[in-house]
C-alpha cells in the first residue's frame, strides 16, 4: 500500500522493521521483503497471471499424504486449479479488499467460528466472541492501514489500546507459539505406544483417502526422531483413523 501511493522510504522503513517485529515475517531479509512488495505492487497483472498459471501446473498434491486415486475420484487437482484461477482473477485490489476476503474465505474466520460454534453447541455452549461483532468488523475494516500495522507490528492498534491493562512483555511479544500445538506435542509424547498402537493397527481404515507409501515415510521418520512436520502429519492421520472408526460404528 506505501509504494503504490509513492512512499518509497516509509516502505523501506516498514521492510526493516518487519524483519525484526512482525509475527509472520520475522527472520526475512528486508531486503527480499521490499522486493516481494515492489513486485505485488508494480508488476502488470498480466505478468502476474503468467506466473499464476506456470505455478498451477504443477500438481497441488504432490507433498501432500492424499491417495491419487481418491484425489482423482474426487477430481480434486482439477478443482485446486480451479479455485487457485479464480483467486488470480478476483486479486483484491487493496488492502481492505484483502482483509474483507480474509473474512469470507472458506478458510477464512467466518468459516472457523462456524467450526467452533458446531463444537461449542455439542456442550450445550453459544459462543459470543467479541472480535466477531459486526461493528469491531466494520470499524477496523475502515482504519486506515498505519492503525493496522507500524513499525512491523501487527496489530498495532490493539497492542497499544490495552497499555492500561496488560504488561509491555505481553502486548509486543515476538512470536505466535500457539497454546494448542504444545498440547498437540505433549499429548503426542505422553501416549506415544497408543499413537503407535493406532496408527499401525487401524490404517486400513483410511487407506483409501491416505497415500500409504508417502505416510509410510512419514511414519518411519516420525518414529526415528519426532520432528515437528513429522508429528504433526501422523497426529492428522490418527485423527482421521479415529474418526473414520466412529462414523463407522455409528453406521453400524
Amino acid at each position: 500500500e506505501l509504494l503504490r501511493d509513492g512512499h518509497w522510504l516509509r516502505a523501506w522503513d516498514e521492510c526493516k522493521s518487519a524483519s525484526y517485529n512482525n509475527t509472520y515475517l520475522r527472520g526475512y531479509s528486508f531486503f527480499w521483503l521490499f522486493l516481494l512488495s515492489s513486485w505485488t505492487a508494480y508488476m502488470p497483472a498480466g505478468l502476474k497471471s503468467l506466473v499464476s498459471r506456470v505455478r498451477r501446473e504443477a500438481s497441488p498434491l504432490s507433498k501432500t499424504l492424499i491417495n491419487p486415486s481418491f484425489a482423482r475420484k474426487l477430481r480434486l487437482i482439477e478443482r485446486s486449479r480451479s479455485e487457485t484461477a479464480q483467486q488470480a482473477h478476483t486479486r483484491p485490489r487493496n488492502i481492505r479488499e484483502a482483509h474483507l476476503h480474509a473474512l469470507y474465505s472458506p478458510s477464512g474466520i467466518t468459516s472457523g467460528l462456524m467450526g467452533f460454534g458446531r463444537v461449542a453447541g455439542r456442550y450445550g455452549v453459544e459462543l459470543r466472541d467479541p472480535w466477531a461483532d459486526k461493528r469491531v468488523v466494520e470499524f477496523f475494516l475502515g482504519l486506515p492501514l498505519r492503525y493496522k500495522v507500524r513499525d512491523g507490528w501487527t496489530k498495532y492498534l490493539l497492542r497499544t489500546a490495552f497499555a492500561p491493562n496488560l504488561d509491555e512483555r505481553v502486548r509486543w511479544r515476538l512470536g505466535k507459539e500457539h497454546l494448542g500445538w504444545t498440547f498437540k506435542c505433549r499429548l503426542m509424547d505422553e501416549a506415544h505406544k497408543r499413537v503407535c498402537d493406532t496408527i499401525e493397527q487401524g490404517f486400513d481404515a483410511v487407506r483409501e483417502y491416505v497415500d500409504q507409501n508417502a505416510f509410510q515415510d512419514c511414519y518411519q521418520r516420525y518414529k526415528a526422531s519426532r520432528g515437528n512436520v513429522e508429528r504433526s502429519q501422523v497426529y492428522e492421520i490418527m485423527t482421521l483413523i479415529l474418526w473414520v472408526k466412529r462414523i463407522a460404528n455409528y453406521a453400524n
